[in-house]
């Protein structure tokens, strides 16, 4: 009977230990971001910032597989791209760095 109770007890939190140990690592993340963009921003403000940048995917005549394409980025937007290890020139991001 003990056993039961042990199994039933361990089927309810082994999936919240793993939900917690996703949130650590997201948070972590966001953190290191953060850190490295570096200035008076926070990773909320990081997060929506980056969710209003819009992309689009296009189709060319003759080409085998769409672009991505996204809008002129803004400042903030700028500063998380470059601290991923993208470039942006003249408001266009261009591929990552080597």
């Amino acid at each position: 009977m003990l056993d039961g109770i042990i199994t039933v007890i361990l089927r309810g939190i082994i999936p919240r230990l793993r939900d917690a140990r996703k949130l650590m690592r997201t948070l972590s993340c966001l953190r290191l971001l953060e850190l490295k963009v570096g200035g008076p921003e926070t990773a909320k403000t990081l997060m929506e910032e980056m969710t209003g940048l819009n992309s689009v995917l296009s189709r060319y005549k003759g080409a085998a597989l769409p672009i991505v394409q996204i809008e002129e980025p803004n400042e903030i937007q700028i500063k998380v791209l470059t601290a991923l290890g993208y470039t942006i020139k003249d408001g266009s991001v261009l591929q990552l760095q080597n």
